[in-house]
């Protein structure tokens, strides 16, 4: 099955590329990347940057989930201000997209869940997803 993989560089940064992958590695990595997410959030915070590269395999194969610079207590998303959640518009939900509200009424679990799911998709398919267009609008309706 081809997917997406990512290898360290020297410099420490994840490149994507596309490559064969076994499809038991794929479902392990998924499964890492679900519990690390659920993990995150039974601790009460959502990550709000979740996507390809704040992911990163172990020489083990397990997979781990960084980059927390965005996270945020889900009992302190009312003091957020939406302009300081800025992540990747790849694989933000589209209830983050929305400008007209508070973040505290829209930024949950479910927006991590969405980013997820991108993730994997563009993971397990091996295919960019796109920044913006047609084909992007319709993943946030639910359009695959």
């Amino acid at each position: 099955m081809k997917a997406r993989s990512f290898d360290s560089d020297s410099e420490g940064s994840f490149d994507a590329k596309v490559e064969e992958i076994d499809e038991d590695v794929l479902w392990n990595m998924t499964l890492d990347m679900v519990f690390a997410l659920k993990h995150v959030h039974d601790s009460g915070f959502v990550h709000l940057d979740i996507k390809p590269s704040n992911f990163f395999v172990c020489e083990s194969g397990t997979v781990k989930l960084g980059d927390f610079g965005m996270a945020q207590e889900l009992s302190n998303l009312d003091n957020v201000d939406h302009e300081d959640i800025e992540g990747d518009c790849i694989y933000l939900a589209p209830e983050m997209l929305d400008f007209t509200s508070r973040p505290s009424l829209k930024a949950s679990f479910k927006s991590d869940i969405f980013s997820l799911g991108a993730t994997i998709l563009e993971i397990a398919t091996g295919v960019s997803l796109p920044k913006n267009g047609p084909v992007w609008q319709k993943l946030r309706e639910g359009n695959i």
